[in-house]
């Protein structure tokens, strides 16, 4: 299920991890679903807003994104997270950051 591979740009003791795609956690909407709006599991969750998944991680910790568990699990909607984002990009903008 782990497999580790050495890439070649970095130095020898640089491995990179990477999970095989588990059909439970990846995002509802593939296959027969594709009107599903649910993100299942922060690899999903991560994948959907272009960051790692230990990006997502710490966002959920401090309680910066819009989630929820379903049997332990950490899911969001797709349109939870993109009101979310809107409302983010609205703040900056009114605070004067970009």
């Amino acid at each position: 299920m782990l497999e580790i591979t050495r890439t070649a740009q970095r130095p020898r003791s640089y491995v990179r991890h990477r999970r095989d795609k588990n059909p439970e956690r990846l995002d509802m909407t593939e296959g027969a679903n594709e009107g599903a709006n649910l993100l299942y599991g922060v690899p999903a969750i991560a994948a959907f807003l272009n960051i790692t998944p230990r990006q997502a991680h710490h966002q959920i910790e401090k309680g910066g994104l819009p989630t929820f568990r379903i049997g332990g699990v950490i899911c969001a909607r797709k349109s939870s997270l993109n009101d979310w984002l809107e409302a983010m990009e609205t703040a900056a903008r009114t605070t004067g950051k970009s």
